[in-house]
């Protein structure tokens, strides 16, 4: 088991990243909403006129599943910022090893390394 850690350098590389993304994921999410909160922006997707009543349903469809995204993104981009300078930060949560510092650059909310992640996905679990 290869548990050869992060340098400062790459975690601090890393957490610039990290910082960055998520600004930019929750600017994304507030753009998305035309700066309103989610239950705003939800009361005036619902309030439109009753006319375009199914195209109205398909647009909240689509709108929350962008919403779900969104959160999701954000939650995975603030664990990961809060787990950055952990002793155990870049090692397979499945195997212990290291993972690639080009895959964590990547993604740098990465949990596995890459033969655990496709197994992972082929299997479904989590």
């Amino acid at each position: 088991m290869n548990t050869a850690t992060l340098t400062h350098g790459q975690r601090a590389l890393l957490e610039t990243d990290l910082k960055l993304r998520l600004a930019h994921a929750l600017k994304r999410s507030l753009d998305h909403r035309d700066g309103l909160s989610s239950v705003e922006h939800a009361h005036e997707l619902v309030a439109e006129g009753p006319d375009d009543a199914p195209q109205r349903e398909d647009s909240i469809a689509v709108d929350q599943a962008l919403n779900d995204r969104d959160r999701i993104v954000q939650r995975e981009l603030a664990q990961a910022l809060s787990r950055v300078h952990a002793a155990d930060f870049g090692l397979c949560r499945a195997c212990g090893v290291q993972i690639p510092f080009d895959r964590l650059k990547i993604e740098p909310w990465a949990e596995r390394c890459t033969p655990c992640q496709a197994e992972s996905e082929r299997t479904g679990s989590r």
